[in-house]
């Protein structure tokens, strides 16, 4: 069942690769939002970091392509390297630093649906917590790895979120849980600023 699960999944991040290339030569790329991936974002981000715990580097290239317009706009919006320091461990096929970098990028997409969602509290409270529950799924793919090097911080952010999403907070308050979310990250593993 595993196997035909996985399967499906793979035939589904195939079609959408093509059909994202098909598409890029069809509309404008400005005319297309980055976090328009066609899959829930966290399934491919769970899938990237399986295949790099499994050292499985073509399947993880080919995911990797699936969120160009996600690498590529956090790259340009925070300054960063993660689609070229991914690629960069695929090449040297190294399992530890692709796993790492990846950790790195869910933070930084983590933190930008954490700087949208605080952003669309000026347009409705419904909208910002979509985007805290979004960002909160990128951080359930780092919880079992923040878990063993703090459990503290992993719940102190837990609830962290729950508080976010399970009463209408103001702007301020949203930026302020925002900001105790990244620094208890940061506290569980500062290897993530880099």
């Amino acid at each position: 069942m595993k196997r035909i699960k996985e399967r499906l999944l793979n035939q589904k991040l195939f079609y959408l690769l093509l059909l994202g290339i098909l598409l890029s030569q069809v509309v404008p790329a400005h005319a297309q939002s980055y976090r328009d991936l066609g899959l829930p974002p966290s399934e491919i981000y769970q899938k990237m970091l399986e295949y790099a715990q499994e050292k499985d580097f073509d399947r993880l290239s080919k995911t990797l392509q699936l969120i160009k317009p996600v690498t590529e706009a956090l790259d340009t919006k925070y300054a960063s390297h993660l689609s070229e320091d991914i690629l960069s461990a695929i090449g040297r096929k190294d399992g530890d630093k692709a796993l790492q970098t990846i950790r790195r990028f869910l933070l930084t997409d983590m933190k930008d649906l954490l700087s949208i969602g605080v952003g669309a509290m000026r347009e409705s409270a419904e909208k910002a917590t979509t985007k805290f529950k979004t960002a909160y799924l990128d951080y359930l793919l780092l919880s079992p790895y923040i878990q063993v090097k703090s459990f503290s911080s992993d719940q102190k952010i837990k609830n962290l979120f729950r508080r976010a999403v399970t009463r209408f907070s103001s702007e301020e308050e949203l930026k302020s849980i925002s900001d105790e979310i990244e620094k208890e990250l940061f506290s569980a593993d500062p290897t993530l600023k880099h």
